[in-house]
């Protein structure tokens, strides 16, 4: 048992410091879109859709000055698939590893499109 535990742990360890080494900046997720990622960023605001429009987690600056959103359709769904409610987020530096898209000219990603999560402050 103690040896499982023991590679258990050496494989996480691993996978985690393989994910920082590959992480990007949102200044870089431009160059990336179509693709699945490990993205460091600011949560900056969260910002309120009007009518049915979504909801925004907005990077690094509010909006409109933002260099990257996180579409957010529904918040139960959202914090069932990452564990944190959007609004907890607000303030804090993530990690997360999501694909990078693009809409109406704006880079970002979709709540569809979130792999993982981790807050680092």
């Amino acid at each position: 048992m103690k040896t499982y535990s023991l590679t258990v742990l050496l494989l996480f360890l691993y996978s985690t410091a393989q994910a920082q080494s590959d992480t990007l900046t949102t200044a870089q997720a431009q160059a990336y879109i179509g693709k699945t990622i490990w993205i460091k960023m600011y949560v900056a605001e969260l910002h309120a859709g009007k009518n049915d429009s979504p909801d925004y987690l907005n990077i690094d600056k509010e909006y409109p000055n933002q260099t990257l959103a996180i579409a957010i359709f529904d918040h139960n769904v959202f914090k069932q698939k990452t564990g944190y409610s959007p609004q907890s987020l607000v303030g804090k530096t993530i990690v997360c590893h999501a694909k990078i898209t693009q809409y109406k000219g704006k880079t970002q990603i979709s709540q569809n499109d979130l792999k993982k999560i981790r807050t680092l402050k």
